[in-house]
């Protein structure tokens, strides 16, 4: 009736007669665990779990929207609020923000090491490598249909030896 408490004292098993943790859950078959808000067919809710270590949560969960269904996860109680990443229905993923515009949005600084490269098609249309090997200074190429056509450095040198204006 929705008004039912059990309480227990102890471990709660599912599945097995010997629970070692609070809630453990065990089967032979793929583990399916349901969380459903809408069983009454009213008013759509989210659907999230709470994590709370002693006042520190951390939630996700679905979160309802009419026309953009997401997965989110929120440095708080609750989803919605404080949300840190957000995968919508369309697959765009977005950390910083809940509404992602590309496929990876990222609002913020990003931090990084080794190289990064950005590529639009295949490999051999490479458009920028940035790299901050310490064998050439940190360099970025610009490429066209995989051949390079140019280079920028930073600090006095690229590739060991300095340039100026006119190398580029």
């Amino acid at each position: 009736t929705g008004t039912d408490t059990l309480t227990v004292t102890g471990n709660v098993g599912i599945g097995t007669a010997n629970p070692s943790v609070p809630l453990h859950i065990a089967t032979d078959a793929a583990l399916k665990i349901l969380l459903e808000s809408d069983i009454g067919g009213g008013a759509q809710n989210d659907s999230y779990i709470d994590f709370n270590n002693r006042g520190d949560h951390w939630a996700m969960g679905s979160k309802f929207e009419v026309h953009e269904p997401s997965f989110r996860i929120a440095s708080s109680s609750a989803i919605g609020t404080d949300d840190r990443l957000t995968i919508r229905s369309d697959g765009k993923v977005g950390i910083g923000t809940d509404t992602p515009l590309a496929l990876l949005d990222v609002r913020g600084d990003i931090s990084g090491s080794g190289s990064l490269e950005v590529n639009v098609g295949t490999a051999s249309q490479e458009i920028a490598v940035f790299d901050s090997a310490a064998t050439n200074g940190g360099f970025m190429s610009i490429k066209d249909g995989g051949t390079t056509r140019g280079f920028v450095g930073y600090g006095s040198t690229l590739f060991g030896a300095p340039y100026t204006d006119s190398d580029f």
